[in-house]
């Protein structure tokens, strides 16, 4: 992310700065909630360039005291009938692997379908529209599996990077079981007996 010198001193000078990265949870937290009659996938796209922001926040050492603040505050508050925000946040980067990842693989698995029958000649007796039709669907899904690689890879990502120095929080008694459930989610769809329904070609226009 390439930030200009007079930008980079909203971030380091302004006397407002130690509440940017709060605000920006709250945005990324609020989206859920916006109630307003908008896609359920539309979320996505508002969230997608707050990955950047907040990794940037995390590159400069103020910032990241402040998501680390966060969290301790979090943590101390646990078991409050209103989730602290940081908790919240986390919750959703959860809820969002998961999502991202079933849709990518449901993707893949029909761009993989897709693919095999239009290798066996399948298409070929088709009417000429037909074959239209299939071969805009298949574009259609690969941008779609596209877009939830690269969202889940930057949820991921996002998850990787807060526990490299914010680990107690996720180690909580009310969230390691969540973790644990999510990582061998993970690892039975992506390493799994399944693996192979999601083999493709030209992998890298997907991910």
């Amino acid at each position: 992310m390439f930030i200009t010198p007079p930008l980079l001193r909203l971030f380091t000078e302004h006397p407002h700065r130690v509440h940017i990265v709060r605000s920006l949870l709250d945005i990324f937290v609020g989206i859920e909630m916006t109630g307003e009659s908008v896609e359920f996938e539309q979320k996505f796209n508002y969230r997608r360039p707050m990955y950047a922001i907040m990794r940037f926040l995390w590159s400069l050492d103020e910032h990241r005291r402040q998501f680390v603040r966060l969290a301790r505050v979090a943590e101390e508050n646990m078991h409050s009938d209103r989730p602290p925000l940081f908790l919240r946040f986390v919750n959703l980067l959860m809820n969002d692997a998961v999502f991202l990842l079933d849709e990518a693989l449901s993707n893949m698995a029909q761009i993989r379908t897709m693919q095999t029958a239009q290798e066996n000649g399948e298409w070929a007796a088709l009417p000429p529209r037909e074959q239209a039709q299939n071969q805009g669907f298949l574009q259609h899904i690969g941008m779609m599996a596209r877009f939830d690689n690269i969202l889940g890879n930057e949820t991921i990502h996002t998850l990787e990077y807060l526990t490299s120095e914010i680990r107690s929080i996720f180690c909580h008694s009310t969230m390691v079981d969540r973790i644990a459930a999510m990582l061998n989610y993970f690892l039975f769809h992506l390493v799994g007996p399944k693996m192979r329904n999601f083999k493709v070609k030209h992998v890298h226009y997907y991910i």
